[in-house]
């Protein structure tokens, strides 16, 4: 389940959070939700009301898909209703950044049956099954799944893959109208359970992949953002941003949903929607 060459072009853009300012790659790979806050007590009171949550596009077929499926977090998905954007950069409507983003409903949210956000984030993942068909061209691609099993063995221990997103720059700061992105270096679940051995719902094991070092990091915003490996000319989705400690804490890594874990359950729900 992959697709062709899709690294992305590049743009001048910056960080997630934290780290040097750098030329991001325009992350045609990404999605983002146009939603409405239902409980708006959940978020700070300085954030917007419209949040953008880009989450990754992944497809049935090998090159124009006609059915399509986004992958994200539960946590995020149960609060909003939502239409997706595809194609889009700066979520400013009076910044001219050259996309034409498009809008597509949302026609099934197939949520993964064990999670229980009051007990834990472990099965933090959902798949989104879109209206209609889309049509990929330079601004819209597919991101691969780590379906075979080499892919799915790894532990990317000596890698940092790309995480994007629109969320905040630092801990309670406004929501980035920019997409970003940042490098963060891969953490062994070991060292990642010791940091998070106190807390009650964020449990590290295979489901769980962490990454993250110093103040480099994905921050509030950016639940649901996709964590994406570059191996060779393809970009796999290894990670779906889900939990952590505030963001950009060294002693903290980054807590993402393992994507390679749930496969076959992505794949089940693909074939039976």
């Amino acid at each position: 389940m992959c697709c062709k060459q899709n690294i992305p072009f590049f743009v001048p853009t910056g960080p997630v959070n934290g780290g040097e300012s750098t030329k991001s790659r325009f992350w045609a790979l990404g999605v983002s939700f146009d939603t409405t806050v239902l409980p708006k007590h959940i978020f700070d009171t300085h954030w917007c009301i419209v949040l953008e949550t880009p989450v990754c596009l992944i497809t049935e077929f090998l090159e124009i898909s006609f059915i399509n499926y986004i992958l994200d977090t539960i946590h995020i998905i149960e609060f909003f209703r939502v239409t997706v954007r595809l194609g889009d950069l700066n979520l400013d409507p009076n910044v001219t950044d050259g996309s034409e983003p498009i809008d597509i409903p949302i026609s099934q949210i197939m949520v993964h049956e064990q999670y229980n956000e009051k007990q834990s984030y472990i099965n933090d993942i959902a798949l989104l099954k879109l209206e209609k068909s889309v049509i990929f061209n330079e601004l819209i691609q597919p991101i691969c799944l780590p379906v075979l099993s080499h892919h799915r063995s790894n532990k990317l221990l000596d890698s940092a893959p790309f995480v994007a997103g629109w969320g905040s720059e630092s801990l309670k700061g406004p929501l980035s109208s920019v997409l970003m992105e940042i490098q963060v270096p891969v953490i062994d679940n070991a060292e990642c359970k010791r940091a998070y051995y106190y807390s009650k719902k964020i449990i590290i094991d295979d489901r769980i992949i962490c990454a993250g070092s110093g103040e480099k990091d994905a921050c509030h915003g950016d639940s649901g953002s996709p964590l994406m490996w570059p191996s060779g000319s393809q970009y796999y989705l290894v990670g779906v941003v889900s939990a952590g400690f505030n963001c950009g804490v060294p002693e903290y890594p980054g807590v993402y949903t393992r994507v390679s874990y749930f496969v076959d359950w992505i794949v089940d729900k693909m074939n039976n929607s």
